[in-house]
């Protein structure tokens, strides 16, 4: 009989002020039953007692093959990774975000699977979850930064949950930490577009559940700086990739339309239509549901996502322009 082959996993989990969710992360991790060969939690300088929780951890689980690396900067999750993927000793890496959980014993198995079949595999993805009960748990505000996924669950490759053969990982020099940092994100986005040139990239039937960080003081300002960097993101990304991009560079340019549009309004108003429709179809989802219905600011939420148009907007042709790193 042939003896099944197991892989060789390094599970990589950056960390930075996770201290709500972090206990339940590394529980879910502990209860996988595919071997992994090791654990390494690179801390990037976080401000609560995450690092305190960490260690209780690993103190409570000695058997556990668990490495803390402990950060005396905020680098990004780009330098993280990197770094984890440096110090690795599998032939394999699992990245995992400290605000994301495993819902069952077998997500690595599965995660791993098609690598075991297909030797032109060189990463796989999961399906990523975004549960209604615990968008229901978040204020006004978070539940805000989620309004358009929660009760949703769709495959991606954003490190979240993410397999990578490690020669693969290093034949593309890992996350861009020179164009991505912790004040530009879509360095995700980067990397499959990368990985995709050098090999077969594919999702699987793995879920992990994007908890996110239950921010009791979460605030409206909190919020918008959240969209701001998206659209400095989303302009970086589009500079770099826009000949390749096809009709997914449609995504990015739907909200900058809608600004255009709005401006014709002046000379002819029914233009002015699609902005004020754009709330209800865009955050129907929110507009919806009894939780967010029963809010007082959801009466103010139309404004605000009409004025988060034209901010978004001018910083994603911003970050296009000036190309600010």
């Amino acid at each position: 009989m042939k003896r099944k082959q197991i892989l060789k996993i390094s599970l990589l989990v950056p960390v930075y002020n996770v201290s709500t969710v972090i206990e339940e992360v590394l529980t879910s991790i502990k209860k996988q039953d595919y071997p992994i060969h090791e654990i390494i939690i690179i801390d990037n300088h976080s401000l609560d007692n995450s690092v305190d929780l960490i260690k209780k951890f690993i103190k409570q689980n000695k058997k556990l093959p668990i490495k803390l690396i402990e950060q005396k900067k905020t680098y990004g999750i780009s330098t993280s990774y990197n770094l984890g993927v440096k110090l690795s000793k599998g032939d394999y890496v699992v990245s995992l975000h400290s605000d994301s959980v495993l819902p069952s014993s077998r997500e690595v198995t599965k995660l791993v699977k098609p690598f075991l079949n297909d030797p032109e595999v060189i990463a796989t993805y999961p399906y990523v979850v975004h549960l209604r009960k615990t968008w229901l748990t978040y204020n006004f505000w978070q539940k805000c930064l989620f309004g358009t996924v929660f009760g949703t669950e769709s495959p991606s490759l954003n490190g979240k949950f993410d397999c990578y053969k490690k020669s693969a990982y290093l034949k593309v020099d890992g996350y861009d930490e020179k164009k991505f940092n912790s004040a530009i994100g879509t360095e995700d986005a980067d990397m499959h577009f990368r990985l995709k040139q050098q090999g077969k990239v594919i999702d699987t039937n793995a879920r992990v559940i994007h908890v996110h960080g239950f921010e009791k003081n979460y605030s409206l300002r909190d919020w918008i700086a959240r969209r701001k960097f998206l659209a400095v993101s989303y302009g970086r990304y589009v500079t770099m990739h826009a000949r390749n991009m096809k009709f997914d560079i449609i995504f990015f340019l739907i909200k900058p339309f809608l600004v255009v549009v709005t401006l014709l309004g002046f000379l002819y108003p029914l233009f002015f239509i699609p902005i004020l429709a754009f709330p209800f179809i865009y955050f129907r989802k929110m507009f919806t549901d009894k939780a967010a219905l029963s809010n007082v600011r959801i009466v103010l939420l139309p404004f605000i996502l009409i004025f988060l148009n034209f901010y978004e907007t001018y910083w994603f042709i911003y970050s296009i322009i000036v190309k600010r790193k």
